[in-house]
């Protein structure tokens, strides 16, 4: 007698099947289980709240990075969980990138704006593309001021390759809960020489130009806003190159493969459900990354 398991054909009295047996495991896969299986009960410690929780989400986000982040097991479980030590979430708000054979942390544009929201001094931020043939006026100073008027045609190229020829400028504003208002505009040249610093020969600036021309001018306006110390770092070490995994996370993850005297097994692998924040209002940009209806 045979039966099914998640849609799987399963052996006598629910044996693996000859398949599920010889199908190879992910190395990869297998060492980040055990990193998080041996170290549960150090790396629930992190958290103040929630721990097991936490590393059971941490451990989900490092095996769905590992399938497309081609690095060390423990610098993937490591970036895992710095991500959500910044209290975000991977592929939405960060990513991991390899780099040297490492898995790096990066926050991307939504990262930021979750962090300046709850940093308690941001309002709302709104930051946009301009492209040649857009209505584009500004002036900053004294009296500043922004307008922009989208061409209703031709405004992007047929690859998306080649955004970084047809986009002219990028800019944000910023709205405080003092009731002041940040505006910065970042040109063309501004944005070839922000690229500069960036030694890679692919990755964000070469796949997604407008998405980094965006956080640039994110980073750029914030530079003007009290900030929380979460988005202080995020933002430093973002200039440097990316964000350095704190030591209490890199010494919980390279404690080693023993298992902690007293640990009764493994987190529940499955996530927990996404929170959810209120970063939306009327439909103004708020919260979103920026730029998103441009399309």
């Amino acid at each position: 007698m045979s039966t099914t398991t998640n849609g799987n054909q399963r052996g006598t009295q629910g044996r693996p099947s000859a398949a599920e047996v010889l199908a190879p495991k992910d190395p990869t896969a297998e060492k980040i289980k055990s990193i998080f299986r041996a170290q549960a009960k150090h790396l629930a410690a992190l958290f103040p709240t929630d721990g097991e929780t936490m590393v059971a989400r941490a451990c989900s986000m490092a095996l769905t990075a590992a399938k497309t982040v081609k690095a060390s097991p423990e610098s993937i479980a490591e970036t895992a969980l710095a991500c959500l030590h910044l209290g975000l979430e991977f592929g939405d708000q960060a990513y991991a990138v390899p780099h040297g054979g490492r898995a790096a942390l990066i926050v991307g544009p939504r990262g930021l704006i979750a962090l300046a929201f709850r940093s308690g001094f941001v309002k709302s931020i709104e930051a946009r593309s301009v492209f040649a043939g857009d209505f584009f006026e500004y002036e900053l100073g004294d009296s500043p001021y922004i307008r922009h008027r989208k061409a209703t045609a031709g405004r992007r190229p047929e690859r998306a390759a080649d955004t970084c020829n047809y986009v002219t400028h990028v800019y944000v504003v910023i709205e405080t809960t003092t009731a002041g208002k940040i505006r910065e505009v970042l040109t063309a040249e501004d944005l070839r020489f922000y690229r500069g610093f960036s030694k890679a020969n692919n990755g964000p600036w070469f796949d997604n130009f407008e998405g980094m021309a965006r956080k640039t001018a994110i980073k750029r306006g914030l530079e003007f806003v009290p900030r929380s110390a979460l988005l202080a770092t995020a933002l430093r070490e973002d200039n440097e190159g990316n964000y350095q995994i704190p030591e209490d996370i890199l010494a919980a993850v390279r404690a080693g493969g023993t298992a902690i005297p007293g640990d009764t097994g493994a987190p529940a692998l499955a996530p927990s459900p996404t929170e959810v924040e209120t970063l939306y209002a009327d439909g103004a940009a708020v919260g979103r990354e920026p730029g998103s209806d441009d399309k």
